[in-house]
């Protein structure tokens, strides 16, 4: 019988910042299949006039390169009104071999925000996470 094991994979480390992140590089996707949950969490903003938080999800199929918006799949904006937690849902087989969540930080006089993202899906059936993918 085979198993499903979810794994949480870090797409963005919950920090405190004050400038957009756009990471590098994006995580390898393909040992998932079915839906993958995103989660936001973010704190309301510490600083800045008019502060704003737009956080989307991108993939591609190089791990560093050629980054592209996946459509629908943007969190609601965060603004300096409270902490919250987001989930957005989306199917992995929609998606390209590297996906990366960007982070756009918007305002003026350094706004601040504290926020990470974590994504939530199952391994291929009959893998398990000590197995190479």
């Amino acid at each position: 019988m085979d198993l499903i094991q979810a794994n949480v994979v870090e797409l963005i480390a919950n920090a405190v910042r004050t400038s957009t992140l756009t990471p590098s590089n994006g995580v390898d996707i393909s040992a998932y299949d079915g839906p993958a949950h995103l989660i936001l969490q973010s704190s309301a903003a510490t600083a800045g006039t008019s502060p704003t938080l737009n956080v989307k999800l991108q993939h591609s199929d190089s791990i560093s390169s050629n980054f592209e918006d996946v459509t629908g799949v943007a969190f609601t904006q965060v603004t300096d009104a409270a902490d919250l937690t987001q989930m957005l849902t989306v199917q992995i087989g929609q998606l390209k071999k590297y996906v990366r969540c960007v982070g756009t930080i918007g305002g003026t006089n350094t706004p601040t925000f504290g926020f990470g993202v974590s994504m939530v899906a199952c391994l291929h059936a009959g893998r398990n996470s000590s197995q190479a993918v």
